[in-house]
């Protein structure tokens, strides 16, 4: 969304996994939401672009088994060469779904 709260549609949004550097790009819809399934578990950031806005970035995303977590951007009017870095624990409790699961370790050979 925008600074007022409006959707920000056709937003790019970029997601790269920290460790491998593989990263995956979609846009937001009419309501400025966007959604990237089957990803792997691991550490990941996110980053949101739109002609006429400052670009946003968020660090330090974890990805754990069954986990979905929603990043939200709000996103400044500005120059597309500034960008703004946020670093902030996404909260590991699931808003949008009741299931239950749990991370499973493997055991080492």
């Amino acid at each position: 969304m925008d600074a007022s709260g409006a959707a920000v549609p056709a937003a790019t949004v970029t997601i790269k996994d920290t460790a491998t550097s593989a990263s995956q790009t979609v846009n937001s819809d009419d309501q400025g939401r966007y959604a990237v399934p089957d990803l792997p578990i691991g550490p990941y950031e996110v980053t949101a672009a739109k002609a006429g806005f400052q670009t946003a970035l968020r660090s330090g995303i974890t990805l754990n088994v069954g986990s979905s977590p929603v990043v939200d951007f709000q996103l400044k009017v500005g120059q597309a060469s500034e960008t703004v870095s946020v670093s902030a624990e996404v909260a590991q409790v699931q808003t949008n779904t009741s299931a239950i699961s749990s991370l499973v370790n493997r055991p080492d050979a």
